[in-house]
């Protein structure tokens, strides 16, 4: 265990508050797991040699011992005023300056990271802090260190200040310094919530692995921002372009106007299309690879169609007409672009390869770009000095490549001049082993594989998930098309995670893609379709998102980072895992999340502020998946809970009806929320379905519309049984047809809604009052005699 002194004395002019703040500190080092933690007033006063991690919180005088003791593998702390102790030392040449935070100081500002730093284990790279008043900041504004490493730049909120740097760092022999531009304060407004993110980020550098040694594994810095693209020479060996033949489409497609956006989408790489220039997007979250992706003069002339295994639509050029097609790879950041139709068309494609990181990240962060074009213009590869690169491969064409002219960020302008059918093949990897794993599934798979792979994917959900039988057709393609369009919006980003893709917040731009509690209405419509996937994957993500006070954000952009905690994000979460358990009974899988679930509810339940609170039912839910451990916080929300009116009746079917007709005019937008995840919910509202599968139980209430004749779902998942429901209209009667295909028995309690049932029957038995249960075991019918 280390052995830790700290040189700290309460701030001149601020007497009162600086000692509250130092007993604070004081008391939480002595809780941590170390060694021995001793408290001194002077440098002079500190026993080196008895010590393993020095924290120098303040203005100090320079000890001729330090540099001796660093080399030998000390580990030193510097905040607010002590940061400029590396000039001293000789360890930096340009020296911090002092600014004010201003008054009074922002509620969402912190430190935004560039990745997997250990200054921010657990806490998503960066943290929300809330700085002391009258603080200023001893940092970089507008400058950096000229020797050290570029820890974290300041941040409000999502927004990032990327020329102020509040933390950076120095290797020195053995050991190494940690610089930060202020005390980050352990002092709460809100007491009761959980430790702060300040006190996890002190920890990681005092007890952690935040201070630069020797044996330290990787740590992110920010690489000095991006300023010009370099052509090289490049001697690695490229990957061809596959010139197999496209396959013909084996989905059924939807239609899109000829202007309308669109996403195409695999784990590992999204394309899009930008209504208003007809240019094409890829992004491998979390960089970009294609930006203004077209072809020259021509313009979209012909319906695209929008399938599960690619993207196709017709382009005019001249007086010619082309077939554009676009696909993502299922499970790499592969993308392929091909213009057919009439061969031997001369035409050139442009783009631009910049390696932009995603929102909240400006431009040239990756730092510059190096890019090089092979001799006989089949391929170009661009690299980024951060890590990211990008690899293009052409048949039926020739590359070439400029550099964009600063002072705008790093770019490097693509041109491909060939004749139809021209291909291009964009290869992507956030380092050079995915990039290579990108080109070996392409040389294996081939464009007929990756088309294969994408259709194999869809016809499973086809063949094992929910599917939607009514009057209008296109109801149930909707129906089937929002539960695929679902699962393509489950993403992975390396150094982020894997989600749904959620809604970002106003004002991020049209380059933002985000993960979030925002997706959990989208992922609990999946439960309805039989689509576990998504609901999983986000809970998973949320709880490896939690922030350190417990709660949720609302926002986590593939960019990095995460906004800070809201209740109603918290609510979303919890109410998700209700959902998610009430679907599938998995009670044990839930468990072993116990701990987030715990402190979700904490965080909820220390508040004071008048915030709402989960439904009744939820706390229930989750007093099975602590399983004891929560039951203080479920206490104390069960007292806030207050029971209100029950919800107005939904016409459930002009839900549908409404949410279809939305799916169909924009049947290309991801994610899976909007007109796909009302359309989803309207027909769980249209059944009336309440699924118990802990239980193993299932009630519903279908309506069937006036002018129907009859509705059904096929194979409804409930925990692990499989049933068809199905309701006709008879003379003076509706029936409901039930057949349990697989599993467990269920327990269902039916009736029905918009009309007075005047007797029930199950299998020819009748009963009284309105509703049956039964337990279903093979196949049932239950008849409800209407009066009049």
């Amino acid at each position: 265990m280390r052995r830790v002194g700290l040189v700290a004395e309460p701030r001149r002019g601020d007497a009162g508050r600086g000692a509250l703040e130092l007993d604070a500190l004081l008391g939480w080092l002595n809780m941590l797991p170390v060694g021995r933690a001793s408290r001194h007033e002077r440098l002079q006063d500190v026993p080196l040699d008895d010590t393993d991690v020095l924290w120098l919180r303040g203005s100090v005088e320079a000890d001729a011992r330090l540099l001796a003791w660093l080399e030998a593998g000390g580990r030193l702390l510097a905040t607010g005023a002590a940061a400029v102790l590396p000039t001293v030392l000789g360890l930096e040449r340009a020296p911090p300056t002092t600014i004010e935070l201003g008054q009074p100081p922002p509620a969402d500002f912190g430190l935004a990271g560039f990745g997997a730093h250990p200054l921010f284990a657990g806490l998503r790279g960066g943290a929300v802090l809330r700085p002391p008043a009258a603080e200023a900041l001893c940092c970089y504004d507008g400058t950096r260190p000229l020797d050290g490493g570029v820890v974290a730049v300041a941040r409000s909120g999502l927004t990032l200040q990327p020329d102020r740097i509040l933390a950076w760092e120095y290797a020195v022999g053995g050991g190494g310094v940690l610089c930060l531009a202020l005390h980050p304060s352990l002092l709460s407004a809100e007491p009761m919530h959980s430790p702060g993110e300040a006190e996890v980020m002190l920890a990681n550098a005092l007890i952690g692995e935040a201070v630069p040694y020797r044996a330290r594994g990787p740590a992110a810095l920010w690489p000095p921002p991006g300023e010009r693209a370099l052509r090289t020479v490049s001697g690695d060996r490229v990957p061809a372009a596959p010139g197999d033949a496209w396959p013909p489409g084996s989905m059924p497609a939807l239609d899109l106007t000829p202007a309308a956006a669109w996403t195409h989408a695999g784990r590992r790489l999204l394309i899009t299309a930008r209504p208003a220039t007809g240019s094409r997007e890829v992004w491998a979250p979390p960089f970009r690879v294609m930006h203004a992706a077209a072809v020259r003069d021509a313009i979209p002339c012909a319906p695209e169609h929008i399938a599960a295994d690619g993207i196709a639509g017709g382009l005019a050029l001249g007086s010619h007409r082309l077939l554009e097609r676009w696909m993502a790879a299922p499970d790499v950041p592969v993308a392929v672009w091909e213009i057919g139709g009439q061969p031997g068309i001369p035409l050139e494609a442009e783009w631009e390869a910049d390696l932009r990181r995603a929102w909240p990240y400006p431009e040239g962060s990756y730092g510059d770009l190096i890019f090089s074009v092979a001799p006989d213009g089949l391929a170009l590869r661009v690299e980024s000095a951060g890590g990211p690169r990008a690899l293009f491969a052409v048949t039926g064409g020739r590359l070439s490549a400029e550099h964009g002219e600063p002072p705008q960020a790093p770019t490097v302008r693509v041109r491909c001049t060939g004749t139809t059918p021209l291909r291009i093949v964009a290869m992507a990897g956030i380092d050079r082993d995915e990039l290579e794993r990108s080109g070996r599934v392409l040389a294996r798979d081939g464009i007929a594989g990756l088309a294969a792979a994408r259709g194999r994917k869809a016809a499973q959900l086809t063949r094992y998930g929910t599917a939607f039988e009514a009057p209008d057709e296109l109801l149930a393609r909707g129906f089937e098309w929002a539960r695929q369009r679902g699962d393509e919006a489950l993403i992975g980003a390396p150094g982020i995670g894997r989600s749904l893709l959620a809604a970002c917040p106003r004002g991020a731009g049209d380059d933002a893609w985000c993960f979030g509690a925002g997706a959990c209405a989208a992922a609990a419509a999946q439960l309805v379709a039989g689509n576990r996937d998504p609901a999983r994957e986000l809970l998973k993500f949320l709880a490896q998102a939690q922030r350190a006070d417990g709660g949720i954000g609302a926002h986590d952009p593939l960019g990095g980072l995460s906004s800070a905690a809201d209740p109603a994000s918290t609510i979303a979460f919890l109410e998700l895992a209700e959902r998610f358990l009430a679907w599938t009974g998995e009670l044990e899988a839930l468990r072993r999340q116990r701990e987030p679930f715990r402190r979700a509810v904490a965080y909820l339940a220390a508040r004071d502020d008048g915030a709402a609170v989960p439904r009744e039912r939820v706390l229930d839910a989750l007093e099975e998946v602590v399983d004891g451990a929560g039951a203080a916080g479920l206490g104390a929300l069960r007292q806030r809970v207050v029971p209100g009116p029950d919800a107005a009746p939904v016409e459930s079917h002009a839900v549908l009806e409404a949410a279809a007709a939305t799916l169909r005019r924009a049947p290309g937008a991801l994610p899976g929320t909007g007109a796909g995840t009302a359309l989803l919910e309207a027909v769980a509202a249209l059944w009336g379905l309440e699924p118990d599968a802990p239980n193993a139980a299932l009630a519903l209430a279908p309506l069937l519309p006036a002018g129907w004749s009859g509705v059904a779902l096929r194979r409804l998942r409930v925990g692990r049984a499989l049933l068809d429901l199905e309701l006709r209209r008879r003379p003076a009667a509706l029936v409901l047809r039930t057949a349990h295909l697989f599993g467990p028995r269920l327990v269902l309690s039916v009736g029905v809604r918009g009309n007075e049932v005047a007797a029930t029957e199950v299998d020819d038995v009748q009963l009284a009052g309105a509703r049956a249960r039964f337990e279903s075991h093979d196949r049932h019918e239950v008849r409800f005699l209407l009066r009049g």
